[in-house]
């Protein structure tokens, strides 16, 4: 019994001088699918108005812009253990569309803007053994997504007269990311990092305001690239 006792504290002690705490911050830039979100745009393009004489004609709006990628922030705390580390991520992602109409007498704007509030679990594992400088790395992280949607309508006449509208709604997905990577640890406390990676996204559900659902779903599947830093922590 007692050789037990002294193994599991010898191995307690083991880990509590080779583990480390971590925190990191990085940038980077996503694409992102939005099939539905640029279908969106195509059905919102024509726009029915009535004419003084009671007659109903269309406005064709163009399109500006349709969900491009764009640049991310991510922070991360994690645990690391020789080869291993473990710890949890979150990544903001925007991206938007916008249609637009403007003559002399005025200009007609519907701008959607998408946000992504990402909250990831992950685990790594470093493919070199942990006294060298430079390693390489695996990651899986699975995540879910809380989606932000806003659709700003915006009509201004020249003469003076304007009028808009906003509507937010919200939605969930979820996602995993399998990535790779290197890493440089400058000394003891300091690394600095750089990844790539596709994210897999699961868009399960429509945005929704209350009891009104929009039955475009966001889809924020993607390239993912990122480069940052780590401060490493006894």
């Amino acid at each position: 019994m007692k050789k037990i006792i002294i193994a599991i504290l010898f191995f307690t002690l083991t880990i509590s001088v080779n583990a480390q705490f971590s925190i990191g911050y990085s940038v980077g830039y996503g694409t992102y699918d939005m099939g539905d979100m640029k279908d969106m745009l195509k059905d919102m393009q024509k726009v029915p108005i009535q004419t003084p004489d009671f007659q109903t004609t269309e406005l064709q709006l163009y399109i500006v812009d349709k969900f491009p990628g764009y640049i991310t922030h991510q922070i991360e705390a994690g645990y690391k253990l020789k080869r291993h580390e473990f710890g949890l991520k979150f990544m903001y992602m925007t991206t938007g569309g916008k249609l637009s109409l403007a003559d002399y007498s005025g200009e007609y704007n519907i701008k959607a803007i998408m946000n992504g509030f990402k909250q990831e679990a992950f685990y790594r594992y470093y493919l070199l053994s942990d006294n060298q400088p430079f390693n390489f790395y695996l990651d899986v992280v699975p995540g879910i997504v809380i989606n932000n949607f806003k659709l700003k309508e915006n009509i201004k006449l020249y003469d003076g007269d304007s009028a808009s509208d906003n509507i937010n709604m919200h939605g969930v997905n979820f996602s995993v990311t399998p990535a790779i990577g290197a890493s440089y640890r400058i000394n003891s406390l300091l690394a600095v990092r750089a990844s790539a990676g596709y994210e897999i996204n699961f868009p399960n559900a429509e945005l929704e305001k209350d009891d009104y659902k929009l039955y475009y779903k966001s889809n924020w599947s993607g390239l993912r690239l990122s480069a940052g830093v780590s401060l490493y922590f006894k």
